[in-house]
């Protein structure tokens, strides 16, 4: 047996709680899904509801459907709302699905403020196409969430706060991508990585035959050229020893086998 929390009166079309109307048949309900006769089941034990007269129905009562339809009655017939952030609205007057050029929100409410556009989520989110559609209106737009309330036997007065209060809402924005600059990519040697940046580091060229690695107290002027570092025995130095580019220091660079004999006489047994 499937217990349905809203139905639809057939005295005035309007989706209604137990509550709000009389018990069994005397409800005058129907599903709001098969459109069968439902019966107002409310006894002293369990919690009230309603369910299909025809026992062994397979029908789910159209529940999100019932709860979308009465959360957008509640916002039209309201005196005021909290949008988002704690702010209060008055509602002057409200339409219901209106025609915005390519868009029909679910509720748009006039307050003193200026409209708003009410949208209900209970399956599924309001999507990026409608958000971007109110967005390029600059028409505000506010989603109040009550998917967690579907299949919840509750009263029509607690359904009335949640979607005037108590729910989760959100005001519906354009999500603009970030702009973020690709990263360089980094090089195997940063050295190399400034040299095309006239006026950055100091650099100098030193020629292959040099016997050893010069050095620079103030800086070079010859920016643009790139820093060529070598051993002073002639092969190429990727090991520099007291070197501050930034200051002008190129200090002493050394191959890797020279490199190893400078560490074995300082490295102390």
């Amino acid at each position: 047996m499937i217990e349905i929390a809203w139905a639809r009166r057939t005295e005035d079309g309007r989706i209604v709680g137990v509550d709000q109307v009389a018990g069994g048949l005397a409800c005058a309900c129907v599903c709001t899904q098969c459109e069968r006769t439902l019966v107002a089941a409310k006894g002293d034990i369990y919690r009230h509801h309603f369910r299909h007269h025809a026992d062994g129905s397979t029908c789910g009562g159209g529940q999100e459907t019932a709860l979308h339809m009465l959360a957008k009655d509640i916002v039209m017939r309201a005196a005021s709302i909290l949008l988002p952030d704690a702010e209060a609205r008055d509602i002057a007057s409200a339409e219901l699905e209106p025609v915005l050029g390519e868009v029909r929100p679910d509720v748009l409410i006039h307050t003193p403020q200026g409209d708003v556009a009410i949208e209900i989520a209970v399956e599924h989110r309001t999507g990026e196409v409608k958000i971007d559609r109110l967005a390029g209106m600059n028409l505000p737009a506010v989603e109040i969430d009550i998917s967690i309330y579907r299949g919840v036997l509750m009263s029509a007065e607690e359904l009335e706060k949640a979607v005037l209060s108590t729910a989760a809402r959100r005001w519906l924005r354009v999500r603009k991508e970030r702009e973020k600059p690709p990263s360089p990519r980094k090089p195997k040697n940063w050295i190399a990585h400034w040299r095309g940046a006239p006026g950055q580091f100091p650099v100098a060229r030193i020629p292959v035959s040099a016997p050893a690695v010069a050095r620079v107290e103030a800086p070079v002027s010859a920016p643009s050229a790139p820093l060529e570092h070598y051993c002073h025995c002639g092969r190429w130095g990727p090991f520099g020893y007291g070197v501050n580019l930034q200051q002008g220091r190129l200090g002493r660079w050394y191959c890797t086998e020279h490199r190893l004999e400078l560490l074995n006489r300082i490295v102390v047994p």
